[in-house]
C-alpha cells in the first residue's frame, strides 16, 4: 500500500493499515521514509506484514512507526497479530490448542508456496466454530471483498476483517472504489 491509498483507506474508515515487508511480494512496499513522512499524523494502526519473521525484516522497519507486526506462527516475542493458516479439513480442537494463549490471531486460508494476498477464502463453517471456540480476537482475511464481506461478517461473527486482493484491481495496485465499497460494506453490514 502506498502512502496515498493509506491515506484513502484511512479516510474511508479503515481501522488498520498493512504495510508488506516481503521483497519477493508484488505487494512489498519499498520507499518507507516516504510512507512514514507522509503518514506521521494517521490514526489507524499501522500493521508490518511480514509473512515468516525474520530479524533481518525487523531491522529494516521504521522505529516508531508500526503499531502493530504481523507474522506467520511460530511467534516471536516482536508479533503481536500471528497469521494462523489451516489447511482444509483441520481439526478445530487442536487449530484452538495450537493458538492457546494468542490475544489474536488472523485466520488466513492455507495455500501452498503463498503467504497470503490469493484471494483464496477460507471455509467459513470453519473459521465460525474456531471463533466459537477461541478464547481471543479473531481477525478474518482471505477472499473478502465487498461482495462477500457482510456475508463473512454474519456467518462467522470475526472480531475484525482483512483485505488485500479484495481491494485491488491488479497485485500490488489498490483500487479506491473497491477500498471504499470493502470498507463501507464491512462498518455497515
Amino acid at each position: 500500500m502506498n502512502a496515498s491509498d493509506a491515506l484513502y483507506a484511512e479516510e474511508c474508515g479503515a481501522d488498520a493499515l498493512g504495510f508488506v515487508m516481503q521483497s519477493q511480494s508484488k505487494r512489498y512496499v519499498k520507499d518507507f521514509d516516504s510512507i512514514v513522512a507522509e503518514l506521521s499524523n494517521v490514526e489507524a494502526r499501522k500493521v508490518a506484514v511480514m509473512g515468516s519473521y525474520s530479524e533481518d525484516k525487523v531491522a529494516r522497519m521504521p522505529a516508531g512507526f508500526f503499531t502493530d507486526v504481523q507474522a506467520i506462527l511460530p511467534l516471536q516475542p516482536i508479533v503481536t497479530i500471528p497469521v494462523f493458516r489451516p489447511r482444509p479439513g483441520s481439526d478445530i480442537q487442536l487449530a484452538v490448542e495450537e493458538t492457546k494463549g494468542l490475544e489474536t490471531v488472523l485466520l488466513d486460508p492455507f495455500s501452498e508456496g503463498a503467504e497470503g494476498g490469493t484471494g483464496h477464502t477460507l471455509d467459513w463453517g470453519w473459521a465460525k466454530e474456531f471463533v466459537e471456540a477461541f478464547a481471543g480476537k479473531v481477525i478474518l482475511a482471505g477472499g473478502l471483498n465487498q461482495g462477500n464481506v457482510a456475508e463473512a461478517i454474519k456467518q462467522v461473527q470475526p472480531w475484525g476483517v482483512d483485505a488485500c486482493s479484495g481491494t485491488e484491481s491488479a497485485p500490488g495496485i489498490k483500487d479506491r472504489a473497491k477500498i471504499k465499497g470493502f470498507i463501507d460494506t464491512a462498518k455497515g453490514w
